[in-house]
């Protein structure tokens, strides 16, 4: 969320505005997040939290087909191994992985010695 906010900040591309136009920064929209959530008692009763949002939102993106190279760069994820906690999610992570893979044998020998009884 970090990084996507601070891209659509540098580009221009505004998402997420205050009602004086200004964009929002992370702590400022995580905090109206919590605000929101706070406010409907069914997402409370659930147990709803910007977290859970958070892990939803990077679901669906890979879910989406998006390369976890690019989620973890959107999510703002420091180590790849938080990204790899998704992997299963997208459908076609292991698809086509073994298509090159061949197994090298070397030739068959025939024994040296013969045993005879």
């Amino acid at each position: 969320m970090r990084v996507l906010l601070d891209s659509i900040s540098k580009s221009g591309r505004k998402v997420f505005l205050l009602p004086d136009g200004r964009p929002f920064d992370r702590d400022r929209l995580f905090c109206r997040l919590k605000k929101c959530i706070r406010k409907d008692q069914a997402l409370v009763q659930l147990g709803v939290n910007v977290h859970m949002l958070r892990h939803n939102f990077c679901s669906s993106l890979v879910m989406s087909g998006c390369p976890l190279a690019k989620a973890r760069e959107i999510m703002g994820h420091k180590d790849y191994t938080t990204t790899l906690r998704y992997s299963h999610l997208a459908p076609d992570y292991l698809d086509g992985a073994l298509d090159n893979f061949r197994i090298i044998r070397e030739p068959e020998q025939k024994p040296a010695l013969r045993i005879v009884g």
